[in-house]
C-alpha cells in the first residue's frame, strides 16, 4: 500500500488513515444530505408558486408537474446521518 505521494505506508499510519477517512466520510455525507434538503425546500417552494399561478389559468389540466416527491427522502437529521454506517 502507498499514500498519495507513492510512498510505502506502514501498518500503523495505514490504520490511522482508514480511521480518519471513516470519520471524515460521516461529515461529508451530512453536508451532502444538508445540500439535498435545501434543494428539497427550494423545489417545494417553486412547485407551490407554480401551482398557485396554474390555478389561475383557464385550462383544467395541470401545466406544471408536482415534483415535491423527488427529494422527500432527504431529511437533514444529523444524529441519523452520523449514526448510519452504510449508504446505498
Amino acid at each position: 500500500m502507498s499514500d498519495l505521494n507513492q510512498q510505502r505506508m506502514e501498518v500503523e499510519p495505514l490504520h490511522v488513515r482508514a480511521s480518519q477517512l471513516d470519520i471524515a466520510a460521516k461529515y461529508a455525507i451530512y453536508a451532502l444530505v444538508t445540500l439535498i434538503a435545501a434543494l428539497r425546500d427550494v423545489n417545494g417552494s417553486l412547485c407551490d408558486s407554480a401551482w398557485a399561478v396554474n390555478r389561475t389559468a383557464q385550462s383544467g389540466a395541470a401545466e406544471v408537474p408536482d415534483m415535491k416527491e423527488f427529494f422527500q427522502f432527504a431529511w437533514a437529521d444529523r444524529q441519523y446521518v452520523m449514526r448510519k454506517r452504510q449508504w446505498p
